[in-house]
């Protein structure tokens, strides 16, 4: 068994809570992806004077390969993952009954004794069942209402800040590893296409009874085509492809800004825990909190383009792939996904297991 200690991102206290833990990972990698490759993990559970191992999967990056990057991304994905959480809840407050989601833990796992990049997983259970995917971080409609209501509700709650889609998972309902394209750009993993992806979403969705439940205004396809332009192309989008039945919100909920603000800080700062100790709602409340979240934003800036540098090397000598590339790379990792789930059909050990 190794050491280690898992993260956990708390969405409500907006901080991350740490435990020890003990893990034994197998050396070979049964899966890979574009973006990241997959080792069985076992986790040795305490249960009064019993012990057994609770079977997951620990996914380590490919495409950084040095040490910073490789946490950066695993705080990223980890924290994406409990960001799209709370939007499900959300969601699930106002949406029919046989129309739910939920998104898997993502937790951070750190192996102290390791160096490099091996230093830092993201730690996901094993879910059995078929996945499938239902829509992409390019804007491709794969199929599944529920999905296709849920990134829109999404779009339509953060006032056109965020879009949570690249939606995979079982039943339709259980999501693993969405993509969260933010209006600003830069935070949430290497699959962030900002504005020209909530773009590409809006030009492909076609609105469905769940939409109509939930009083989204509804998008208009044939009015919304992607365009140049960025921010204000989005706004073209909603004002041109949305009825306006309810109207947009106006500002962003002040929870979602927190969570922005940390990822920009963390990103900064190396992901330092507990980066902002102020409860929820709380934000940068310092006279000069306006200054300090522009410099964070525009090294955010600078951290995205040095990102988007490395993720070109890596695929041009991984693959020889040009870099629309993230799409492609999504794919390959819903076929990770689904070698998980094979996986898990014929290897899958008892539990619970003693004497670990």
């Amino acid at each position: 068994m190794e050491r280690g200690t898992k993260y956990t991102y708390l969405c409500g206290a907006d901080e991350w809570h740490s435990e020890p833990t003990e893990v034994s990972i197998e050396p070979r990698s049964f899966a890979r992806g574009g973006m990241r490759k997959c080792h069985k993990c076992f986790e040795k559970v305490l249960d009064g004077s019993r012990s057994y191992s609770v079977e997951s999967v620990a996914k380590f990056t490919l495409i950084h390969r040095d040490e910073h990057g490789a946490k950066s991304a695993a705080f990223a994905d980890a924290k994406m993952q409990m960001v799209a959480e709370y939007w499900a809840q959300q969601f699930n407050r106002k949406s029919p009954a046989e129309h739910k989601v939920a998104f898997v833990v993502a937790q951070v796992l750190e192996l102290p004794n390791r160096r490099g990049p091996e230093r830092w997983a993201s730690l996901e259970p094993l879910l059995s069942g078929e996945y499938a995917k239902f829509n992409t971080n390019a804007g491709v409609v794969l199929g599944g209402r529920t999905a296709q209501a849920f990134s829109h509700f999404t779009i339509h709650e953060t006032a056109g800040q965020i879009c949570i889609c690249d939606l995979q998972g079982v039943g339709g309902s259980l999501f693993t590893d969405p993509q969260v394209h933010a209006k600003g750009g830069g935070g949430y993993g290497d699959g962030n296409l900002g504005s020209r992806g909530i773009e590409r979403f809006l030009a492909t969705h076609r609105c469905n009874e769940i939409c109509a439940h939930l009083g989204l205004p509804k998008v208009e396809p044939q009015h919304a085509q992607p365009r140049a332009g960025g921010a204000e192309g989005i706004d073209g989008l909603m004002r041109g492809g949305m009825v306006a039945s309810h109207g947009m919100h106006h500002g962003v909920p002040r929870v979602l800004e927190r969570m922005m603000e940390q990822m920009i800080a963390g990103q900064l700062r190396g992901l330092q825990l507990h980066a902002h100790r102020g409860g929820p709602g709380q934000g940068l409340a310092d006279a000069r909190g306006d200054e300090l979240r522009a410099a964070l934003r525009a090294s955010d800036r600078l951290a995205a383009q040095e990102d988007e540098r490395r993720l070109r090397e890596a695929l041009k000598e991984s693959s020889g792939a040009s870099l629309d590339a993230l799409t492609g790379n999504k794919r390959a990792d819903l076929d990770l996904q689904r070698a998980i789930e094979a996986s898990v059909k014929h290897e899958r050990r008892p539990l619970p297991r003693k004497g670990v």
